[in-house]
């Protein structure tokens, strides 16, 4: 192991050396000279240097040295910013306007439309603008309450003015020469399901879904070399077990997120989770399989809680977060393995925190090294986020450090 200078003898004795990858991390700070000590204090809740990462550039290049994290410590601090997330959402009435719920959110280039229900069918507009540093941007952010005005109204700014009218939104460009032009409707067929093996049902071992598209099927034969026979090429895949009807198909039985995530508080566990995940979208990847749609809903968990599972290959429809990809279109909106790493950062978000924010402007933090490889993942430039090889390095490193129990 590498051992660390200068930061303590713990730090020393139990410092591991990572890759390049961090060279990720510290483009918003450029190196001026150069070596460049850069000391992280992981935990802000306890101050403390148990857990820290020296980061440092040598011959053009940057390396790692992670110290010991102190698995009480970090949980105490996860404990703290998970509950500061419930905090706010629950303080916050942008979910409940005046006694109303929403009936609908649409976003779009910075507009966000929120429709109050009123008893009508359309409902209350309430039109906010995402300009950071104002009252509107606060509002989006939850740290300010969203003001109220009768009937439909706009928030811009600082300013807050009626809406005499709704205006639509524009419908999105679709290309009625495209392949998929009826990718709204379910295009998987009988004859797509009925080629599976039969299988009996077990409730206690079984997971049965009525896929929507023949993608998923074809993507996760894709992962089995061909047949429900073969274990999945991927351990971090779910696999496809055959079908029970001619409109179902079979999986094992796996937890859910609501099942797991709230137990778990461990940086190791975390990391571990992150590694297979990494793996298994690294592996679609060389399979030629873009995801689209990497969030925790799409995760299962081994009753254990020891494995993570990524499933719905359906590659259809997806997030639509990374800045690259075009929102209004319907086709050829720009989805990539790049955007699948920008998904991979929130991802490690939303999966810390155990839940997803209300808002895609709502931006949580979450205990280092994961905030530093959560914002370098969702880079805004798709070229300056790591490549999956690069995060498994890292988390193999997390896994490998030996987290130190209280």
């Amino acid at each position: 192991m590498h051992k660390g200078a200068g930061v303590g003898q713990r730090g020393q004795d139990v410092g591991v050396r990572v890759s390049r990858f961090w060279a990720l991390i510290c483009t918003l700070v450029p190196p001026s000279r150069d070596i460049v000590p850069r000391v992280h204090r992981y935990s802000s809740v306890t101050n403390s240097l148990d857990g820290f990462v020296t980061l440092y550039m040598r011959g053009g290049s940057y390396d790692c040295i992670m110290g010991p994290i102190r698995e009480q410590d970090f949980e105490k601090e996860l404990r703290s910013l998970r509950a500061l997330a419930q905090q706010q959402r629950r303080d916050t009435n942008i979910a409940n306007l005046d006694g109303s719920g929403w009936l609908d959110v649409q976003s779009r280039g910075g507009r966000y439309d929120f429709f109050f229900d009123d008893g009508t069918d359309q409902g209350r507009l309430v039109r906010i603008m995402d300009r950071p540093n104002t009252l509107s941007g606060d509002v989006l952010r939850l740290h300010a309450a969203l003001p109220s005005i009768p009937g439909h109204f706009e928030v811009d700014g600082n300013e807050i003015r009626p809406l005499d009218h709704l205006d639509p939104w524009p419908s999105p460009e679709r290309d009625d020469d495209h392949d998929d032009a009826k990718d709204n409707d379910h295009d998987i067929e009988e004859s797509d399901i009925v080629r599976l093996p039969f299988l009996q049902v077990d409730q206690s071992k079984h997971h049965v879904k009525r896929p929507k598209y023949k993608s998923e099927v074809e993507n996760l034969l894709a992962c089995q070399n061909g047949s429900c026979e073969n274990p999945s090429q991927c351990s971090s895949i779910v696999r496809l077990l055959g079908r029970c009807s001619n409109t179902e198909i079979v999986f094992p039985k796996q937890h859910t997120r609501q099942e797991t995530l709230s137990k778990c508080r461990l940086a190791s566990t975390y990391a571990r989770w992150l590694l297979q995940i990494a793996a298994g979208l690294r592996f679609l990847h060389s399979k030629g399989i873009i995801y689209k749609d990497l969030r925790i809903d799409n995760l299962v968990f081994s009753s254990d809680g020891q494995d993570v599972f990524i499933c719905d290959l359906e590659s259809k429809w997806g997030n639509r977060d990374a800045p690259e990809v075009d929102e209004s279109s319907l086709t050829d909106v720009g989805w990539s393995e790049r955007s699948d790493i920008y998904d991979f950062g929130n991802l490690i978000r939303h999966l810390l925190i155990g839940n997803y924010p209300l808002l895609p402007t709502v931006q949580w933090t979450i205990p280092e090294p994961f905030e530093s490889i959560a914002t370098a993942c969702t880079a805004d430039d798709p070229f300056k986020r790591p490549a999956l090889d690069e995060l498994a390095t890292v988390f193999t490193s997390i896994v490998g450090s030996d987290c130190m129990n209280p």
